[in-house]
């Protein structure tokens, strides 16, 4: 995966969690994810910088105009993203300190996937190889190499 990739995995993991722990608020609120790198996006009401990768958080009402989490503008907190929806949605009545809770929970059963190992070579154990037959230095490679050509 690239990085950009990897991130992109992670924030998946961390909606989709958010998503299970709003579900019982489900008859009144969506919790959605929108990747702006593959989709259009309305520039009079989300303005953002075109090759961005951090993530911000809106709140979209039925009807009205979209509220922007802005205190951070970016990589928000999931508690500073749930005091917002709680801010939004006072009906509800939301607990945040329990929300972040079931959250955490929610994070420890459904976890991002690990990071990929750096290198091109992975997992590989050099001391499960066998050992070499013959190792031939770089001139000796040249003369095996000029044996192939005739």
């Amino acid at each position: 995966m690239k990085p950009s990739s990897k991130r992109l995995s992670t924030e998946i993991h961390i909606v989709e969690n958010l998503a299970a722990v709003l579900e019982p608020f489900s008859e009144v609120l969506t919790v959605a994810s929108y990747d702006t790198a593959e989709n259009h996006l309305p520039r009079e009401e989300f303005d953002r910088d075109k090759y961005a990768s951090h993530t911000e958080w809106y709140w979209i009402p039925v009807s009205g105009s979209p509220a922007k989490l802005v205190k951070p503008k970016r990589d928000a907190p999931m508690k500073k993203v749930l005091n917002f929806v709680s801010s939004q949605a006072p009906e509800l009545q939301l607990s945040v300190t329990d929300l972040m809770v079931k959250w955490e929970a929610a994070m420890k059963e459904n976890p991002p996937p690990e990071p990929a190992k750096a290198g091109a070579l992975g997992d590989v154990n050099f001391d499960d190889l066998p050992p070499a037959t013959e190792v031939l230095t770089g001139e000796e490679q040249m003369e095996e190499s000029k044996k192939d050509e005739f």
